[in-house]
């Protein structure tokens, strides 16, 4: 496949719970190894939007696994960049009837954190919740509803569920949450989290349960919220510069300057490192940076087998890197921030 980004290998970890939490955060990264035969996929929006949204086995959830609000959001973002209004329009039909008062997440019964306190079916989840909001903000279709919704969360940004036994500090979902809700006015409250994100910056643990580093992936969601928060007024103790050079510490899926377990490296050539290079390549494009994340999408999309919720981050990140590199004549969508005003 080329050049490729391995690190080290033997860390030990406090595997089920380690499992459990990561599961939630659309990762699922004990789970997710080098699965089933590879089916060669276009590497473009339209290319991978057909193997979004077809259904297909999930390495752990089994069938059904696009019925998934991450993804619909993840695709409703692609799809407003790329100015696909019928895709954009079935996302949001999607999004709204899966919708509860206090947001979104899974339609099944979940333990997040492997203490035996399951979670019921429709349970809300921060993380989940914030980049629904984020792509409704985007294509310019939040309603009041989704303003209750930030308002709910406004008062919770570090719990990982709207369950009281999820009442636990995850940087990655307590910064989409934070970044999330700003864009509704709650910035003073998104502040208070990013504060708390200067400690330990750019090696935060995954959670204050599992002291162990972040894939890519979560980690790409904390520079991601910090991005957003940043636009909406909110002090980030970060510059975008310093967090584009921390992308450097990353190989496949995990950080190149820490020693790995066997099931860690595992990863490599799997759905998870497809949705950690994606994501990192929607934050190149979206901000302007530069960096190596085509290429690496590029390769993890030719290496591992393609699953809806993974692939969907590589098919935001190659639109937004697609309009990135359109004629700004052309009127079709474009990157960015694209509809500040819908979150009113």
């Amino acid at each position: 496949m080329g050049t490729r980004w391995r690190g080290l290998s033997d860390r030990r970890l406090g595997m089920p719970a380690y499992l459990a939490i990561i599961a939630i955060a659309g990762v699922l990264g004990f789970a997710v190894t080098r699965v089933g035969a590879v089916t060669p996929v276009k590497p473009t929006y339209s290319g991978l939007l057909a193997e979004v949204l077809t259904d297909a086995p999930d390495p752990v959830l089994g069938e059904a696994a696009n019925d998934y609000p991450l993804t619909h959001a993840l695709v409703l973002m692609a799809a407003t960049v790329k100015g696909d209004h019928s895709t954009a329009s079935v996302m949001i039909e999607r999004i709204r009837s899966s919708q509860t008062e206090r947001g979104w997440g899974l339609p099944w019964e979940f333990d997040a954190f492997g203490d035996g306190s399951v979670n019921p079916p429709a349970t809300a989840y921060a993380l989940v919740t914030a980049i629904v909001l984020d792509a409704l903000v985007e294509a310019g279709a939040t309603n009041e509803a989704d303003r209750d919704v930030a308002r709910y969360w406004s008062s919770r940004l570090a719990s990982y569920s709207d369950q009281t036994s999820d009442a636990v500090w995850v940087p990655s979902s307590a910064a989409m949450i934070a970044a999330a809700v700003s864009q509704f006015g709650f910035d003073e409250e998104a502040r208070v989290i990013f504060d708390r994100l200067r400690e330990s910056r750019f090696r935060w643990a995954y959670s204050e349960r599992q002291a162990v580093a972040n894939d890519l992936q979560n980690y790409v969601y904390i520079l991601w919220a910090g991005e957003i928060a940043r636009s909406h007024g909110v002090n980030v103790p970060w510059t975008r510069e310093a967090a584009v050079e921390s992308l450097g510490r990353y190989g496949e899926v995990y950080p190149t300057d820490i020693p790995l377990t066997p099931d860690m490296e595992n990863r490599s050539d799997s759905p998870l490192e497809v949705s950690g290079s994606g994501i990192a390549l929607a934050y190149q494009a979206r901000y302007g940076v530069t960096g190596m994340w085509r290429e690496r999408t590029l390769a993890a999309i030719e290496s591992a087998r393609m699953v809806p919720r993974y692939a969907a981050h590589a098919m935001l990140g190659l639109a937004l890197w697609e309009e990135q590199r359109r004629p700004a004549s052309t009127g079709v969508g474009r990157p960015g921030r694209l509809a500040r005003s819908g979150a009113g």
